[in-house]
């Protein structure tokens, strides 16, 4: 969702089109919480998820405009349908450059949301939506390398003397409402959030497990299990023989 004087945008990921109400009232509800405001008028495209007698109930009781372009014509929605363009496009690229599998498509996205908001637009005289927003300047000193290796602190109470303290992980996101990292495991491949991580963003594993293969062949490996504990063995080696394993 775009808003169409800041240029802000929310993403939210489904399941399935019907949460789409669910969504749109959790985001409004938002919206006038936090930013002592309210939603005059919401522009959709002609989905079946948004013509429907509750959604039409919902945005009446409100007092919502729901504008909707004419049929087969996108460019009367110009704003978001050119932001949905840009998601993919950037999403893409960090998907390509870091050789994670698809099946984290969703934390690309997400990621490029967080990382657009953040950015100039001209449309908005080279100021960002984060400032029109916050009215204030946004902090890039926490970002890093998507895809990128990074070790997280073993989380674990009674630890061994002789346990390892970290453990690699792959840098995937920003968590909503968190001071931390989402960060992937790169054993039980598992998505969660730490504070304390130290990055390598010179060093992408998804990238030298599967130097040269394409992301279809990569996900039909990582789906394998005895491929997947191969390139997990490969990494671990690669990691004992590199300069950056020798300094930690």
């Amino acid at each position: 969702m775009v808003d169409d004087f800041s240029r802000s945008t929310w993403t939210q990921l489904l399941s399935c089109k019907s949460n789409d109400l669910h969504t749109i009232k959790a985001l409004i509800c938002l919206i006038e919480t936090q930013f002592n405001t309210i939603v005059k008028a919401i522009r959709t495209d002609n989905g079946l998820e948004f013509i429907n007698k509750e959604t039409s109930d919902f945005l009446q009781d409100k007092g919502i405009i729901h504008q909707r372009p004419c049929t087969y014509t996108p460019q009367q929605n110009g704003i978001v349908e050119r932001k949905h363009k840009y998601l993919l496009e950037t999403a893409r690229a960090l998907l390509y450059h870091s050789k994670l599998p698809m099946q984290y498509w969703g934390e690309c996205i997400l990621t490029t949301t967080y990382l657009i908001n953040r950015l100039p637009s001209t449309a908005l005289k080279n100021k960002t939506p984060f400032e029109i927003v916050y009215h204030k300047q946004p902090i890039y000193s926490h970002l890093r390398s998507f895809g990128c290796l990074c070790f997280t602190t073993t989380v674990k109470g009674h630890k061994d003397k002789f346990e390892p303290r970290s453990t690699p992980h792959v840098f995937v996101g920003y968590p909503f409402n968190t001071k931390g990292y989402k960060v992937l495991n790169l054993e039980t491949k598992r998505i969660h959030i730490s504070r304390d991580v130290v990055f390598y963003e010179n060093v992408f594993p998804f990238a030298t497990i599967f130097p040269d293969s394409s992301f279809t062949s990569a996900l039909q490996k990582l789906t394998n299990s005895e491929m997947l504990n191969s390139s997990i063995n490969t990494f671990d080696a690669y990691m004992m023989d590199s300069n950056i394993a020798k300094g930690l």
